[in-house]
């Protein structure tokens, strides 16, 4: 009887948190209504987030523009380049945002410009240029392989290196692939004012990089970690599956 009404009173306070947090962050609604990203909101919307010094988002894995969103409501007039390589993304994104100051770009991001095999998932935030491992499958069954694309891999510092690099926000969601796309940035990563990036803490897909690694790099150009994200926890033992790690040049 004591653990159900220590329950209620703990969820209660959570509601009353939340709904103070909405009051206090009015553009917060349109993100928690499921047009945004809800916890990289709250990741990046504290002091330590140098919103008035960004002058461009680059938003590498947008999927269907959850982060874009996010990315307009706490910066709304931050123009964002968006890149995602899923073809049938590309065309959601594109009818999504015509009118809006949001550049999308049908390609994927890495170290070395090529073709590529893309695993389209079932569940397309889980796309992902690595196979899947068995950890993940076995957290999340319903993640099939729908078909696999031939796609595009540009540089980053290429695109951005011949005087249009500004400083900027780096959001980086590619399951994995997260060290490809750095090594592919490093002409631009002197700008990089902010990089969020989602990060594997279990093994979830072959060959993915570690957050040690990811950690170790940014900090050779000046960006230390500064604040994490709600964890992804698995439903059988309580790991940490992953998370969103924040970075802040220094």
């Amino acid at each position: 009887m004591f653990s159900i009404l220590a329950h209620s009173v703990i969820e209660l306070g959570n509601r009353i948190q939340n709904y103070g947090y909405c009051l206090s962050n009015p553009s917060y609604l349109k993100v928690r209504s499921g047009k945004g990203c809800a916890d990289i909101y709250r990741l990046l919307n504290k002091s330590w987030f140098p919103k008035d010094e960004i002058e461009l988002v680059l938003d590498v894995g947008a999927n269907e523009g959850q982060f874009i969103n996010t990315s307009l409501a706490l910066m709304p007039s931050i123009p964002v380049y968006a890149f995602e390589p899923n073809p049938k993304l590309v065309k959601i994104l594109c009818s999504k945002y015509t009118n809006l100051d949001v550049k999308i770009f049908p390609f994927a991001l890495g170290e070395s410009p090529c073709q590529a095999s893309f695993n389209v998932s079932k569940f397309s935030p889980s796309s992902s240029f690595l196979k899947a491992n068995d950890q993940l499958t076995a957290e999340f069954p319903g993640l099939t392989v729908e078909e696999v694309v031939k796609v595009e891999i540009k540089r980053l510092d290429n695109l951005l290196i011949n005087g249009a690099a500004k400083d900027f926000l780096l959001k980086i969601d590619v399951q994995g692939f997260e060290m490809d796309v750095l090594r592919g940035a490093v002409g631009v990563l002197e700008h990089a004012l902010v990089v969020v990036c989602e990060v594997n803490f279990a093994s979830l897909y072959e060959d993915q990089c570690t957050f040690e690694e990811i950690i170790s790099f940014l900090r050779t150009y000046g960006l230390y970690l500064v604040d994490i994200g709600q964890p992804i926890r698995s439903r059988h033992n309580q790991e940490v599956l992953y998370l969103d790690l924040a970075f802040l040049k220094k």
